[in-house]
């Protein structure tokens, strides 16, 4: 298990992950976001919750497109 830490207004938040990999990757996306408060740690969240629904829209429309009948 690897844990994060992560600062926001004053107040340190430690996250522990237990997939290694995952955790690289989490730790590299917050590193690469400007988090000092929690407004901008839900405008982070919003944004990352667009990707993930277009990520999903596009590959319902691949596998739409690609479905043997």
């Amino acid at each position: 298990m690897k844990k994060i830490r992560i600062k926001i207004e004053n107040k340190i938040f430690d996250i522990g992950i237990r997939d290694e990999e995952f955790a690289s990757f989490l730790e590299n996306d917050l590193s690469n976001l400007n988090i000092k408060n929690v407004k901008s740690l839900l405008s982070s969240y919003v944004k990352k919750s667009y990707e993930l629904y277009s990520l999903e829209k596009k590959l319902k429309n691949f596998m739409d497109k690609n479905s043997i009948e």
